[in-house]
């Protein structure tokens, strides 16, 4: 298989030779933009000389289907939109009322300067976000501060619950039923910080074994309550739903199955990154829940 056929290590939707072109149009705007000091890429982002990460997956996920000669005007436009989203000069009655908690993977922020995001599970962050009419921004200390600490995180939770959501019930493929979650919204997969409720706008109380949960992209949150045998077959058929939703995206966040019980979230699925293998191995408690509703079945 040749280069131009060879899917990039880095970004799986991509070949090798458009991945090559995408990372050197970024490279040359972002040093553009920093007045000309070269940065770094390590495949999957570029990396200014101040060490903040420009991530691509999701940008070569947007602009796979365009033609190779658009690409150099979308990605200057992406980077632009970056840019001005950045600049922080809100007030604190704007803070108040446009930020929402926002779902990371917890890589996804540069060292330093976000030291008030929270961890969540495995490969996950909880950190808050200024949606506004033309940019998601991600709230550095300063802002945080600016806003009122706790008082935003607060309003960040009223302010993400009161957005509108798609909903609906849907089989995998063994049939185990699954609520997604969808939408335009960058905060749908973040709708997982605050299951319960939003569970609970579905008409849906969620048992005492929890649910599990695929949050594959940004865009995307699906949730199975565990109340029955079903558990094990959604198991498999979330799972594979959260890595192929999260290798094509676009909006990646994990390719990870998650537990959620009592308020915390476990992760289920183990990733191997060297050999770069995904298995599901439920923890023991989960699994003595699963073997009970299955022996009750029985």
């Amino acid at each position: 298989m040749s280069e131009q056929q060879t899917p990039d290590p880095h970004l799986t939707v991509l070949t090798q030779e458009q991945a090559d072109f995408l990372r050197g149009i970024a490279v040359g705007v972002v040093k553009y933009q920093s007045g000309g000091l070269r940065p770094t890429t390590d495949g999957t982002a570029v990396i200014d000389h101040r060490g903040r990460r420009y991530p691509l997956v999701n940008l070569a996920q947007r602009i796979r289907g365009l033609p190779l000669d658009q690409w150099p005007e979308e990605v200057a436009q992406h980077f632009g939109r970056m840019r001005a989203g950045s600049q922080g000069d809100e007030g604190r009655e704007e803070l108040l009322r446009g930020t929402r908690l926002r779902l990371l993977a917890a890589d996804a922020l540069p060292d330093g300067g976000f030291h008030y995001t929270r961890p969540v599970a495995d490969g996950l962050i909880a950190a808050l976000a200024l949606d506004t009419p033309t940019t998601v921004r991600i709230l550095d200390d300063p802002d945080v501060e600016q806003g009122g600490g706790e008082q935003l995180w607060a309003a960040a939770r009223a302010n993400l619950l009161a957005d509108p959501v798609e909903r609906s019930w849907v089989a995998g493929p063994t049939g185990a039923p699954a609520l997604l979650f969808a939408g335009e919204s960058l905060f749908v997969a973040s709708l997982a910080l605050v299951l319960p409720e939003a569970m609970r706008a579905a008409g849906v109380e969620l048992p005492e074994a929890g649910a599990l949960l695929a949050m594959p992209t940004r865009h995307r949150l699906g949730v199975h309550p565990i109340t029955d045998h079903l558990v094990v077959d959604a198991v498999n058929d979330l799972g594979g739903y959260a890595l192929h939703e999260c290798n094509t995206g676009p909006g990646s966040l994990t390719p990870r199955l998650y537990w959620w019980r009592r308020g915390g979230l476990e992760a289920i699925t183990v990733i191997d990154e060297e050999r770069r293998e995904l298995t599901q191995r439920p923890p023991e408690p989960l699994l003595d829940v699963m073997r009970a509703l299955a022996a009750r079945t029985g």
